[in-house]
């Protein structure tokens, strides 16, 4: 329980993560560290789309192993305290409860970045960006809705009760009980983690190449920086008025 509370939690701000405009502002860019190693230490936590899919990513690996060592505390309290036998070839309550918490995050992955890697704000603008979040409820909620109504409208029995891939819920608590497998579920997050790769790329290596922190204020760099007018009037403009 405590695990899904946690993904959910990183799936509502890893909506607004991955769906940032990609490229680094100047500002950010004028003050990365001069230590590459440091670069790619931070790089999960600076802004840009493809570097919040890394965070999402890496969040999600953390919370699914979290959840999955606790189990293994759980497992050696039921051998040594409890014990109990199952039937040869079958797989634990434990076993399953971890390949369920596995599936519950290869479905954040499903529906966070696959709006996100068909439509990536590298354009930059606002519009963009809130676009991708509004597409990521709306598949969440398509995925829940349309399938059941294509399955009442042809007599699918199991799309109408709800049973299919893109109801997490009902195909999460199947999977816990062993009706179900994760491979389907894990083999579609393995094609959108590949759909990300060249996004996720493009923001590593606009980190490691960014300048030195100073040298784009540098008038050697030959790198033109946006100035901000002051709010202060100039005392050739006060003269003016």
């Amino acid at each position: 329980m405590m695990t899904t509370f946690a993904m959910a939690g990183v799936a509502l701000v890893g909506v607004f993560l991955v769906s940032e405009r990609e490229s680094l502002g100047l500002r950010v860019k004028n003050h990365l560290p001069s230590n590459p190693a440091l670069r790619l230490f931070l790089l999960p936590w600076l802004p840009g789309g493809g570097r919040g899919t890394l965070w999402l990513l890496l969040t999600l690996v953390m919370v699914c192993t979290w959840g999955t060592t606790m189990l293994e505390g759980t497992t050696f309290f039921a051998s040594s305290v409890i014990g109990g036998t199952r039937p040869s070839g079958t797989m634990s309550a434990v076993d399953l409860t971890k390949m369920a918490i596995w599936a519950t995050g290869a479905y954040a992955v499903i529906y966070l970045l696959l709006p996100t890697a068909v439509f990536s704000n590298r354009s930059g603008g606002l519009k963009r960006s809130a676009l991708t979040r509004g597409l990521i409820p709306a598949l969440f909620v398509g995925g829940l809705i349309v399938p059941p109504l294509v399955g009442f409208v042809t007599g699918d029995g199991e799309l109408a009760q709800g049973r299919h891939l893109g109801n997490p819920f009902v195909m999460v608590d199947r999977i816990e009980r062993g009706a179900e497998t994760a491979t389907m579920i894990l083999l579609i997050a393995s094609i959108v983690l590949g759909l990300q790769l060249a996004r996720v790329m493009r923001g590593i290596v606009e980190v490691i190449r960014a300048p030195q922190a100073g040298a784009m204020a540098s008038g050697d760099s030959g790198v033109t920086i946006e100035r901000v007018p002051s709010a202060e009037a100039s005392p050739d403009a006060e003269q003016d008025a």
